[in-house]
């Protein structure tokens, strides 16, 4: 049973590829695990590839390595730079959830934006 006030996981460690360094390394959870856990779930959204294999080590080459894999427009741009950041190795990189949530809001804004305008110009 797990206690409260018992920092340890109360769970197993958790699906790979999902789970963060400091996770596997069993330190105390934090919001940090499951914003690397999200960008990953993005990650896999975008390419449709397990996140073990879409390993890079530095932010810059994560960026790269989304716009290969999904030849995305320069539209997905923020995304990109979010997901790269949300899977750094390092806890303290990782974006706030509030600057995820921000930067997510504003893209489906835009998005709407361009949908919106899309019809205006196929009905004139």
């Amino acid at each position: 049973m797990h206690r409260v006030g018992d920092s340890s996981p109360a769970v197993g460690l958790g699906t790979y590829g999902f789970i963060s360094p400091q996770q596997y390394a069993q330190e105390p959870p934090s919001f940090a695990d499951d914003v690397y856990a999200l960008g990953g779930l993005v990650a896999l959204t975008l390419t449709g590839l397990d996140p073990r294999r879409l390993h890079q080590p530095t932010k810059e080459r994560r960026i790269a390595q989304l716009e290969a894999l999904t030849r995305a427009g320069p539209g997905l741009g923020p995304l990109f730079r979010l997901v790269a950041r949300a899977r750094d190795e390092a806890a303290a990189a990782r974006p706030e959830l509030s600057e995820l949530t921000s930067t997510l809001e504003q893209m489906l804004a835009e998005q709407a934006g361009q949908s919106d305008g899309d019809r205006v110009a196929a009905a004139h």
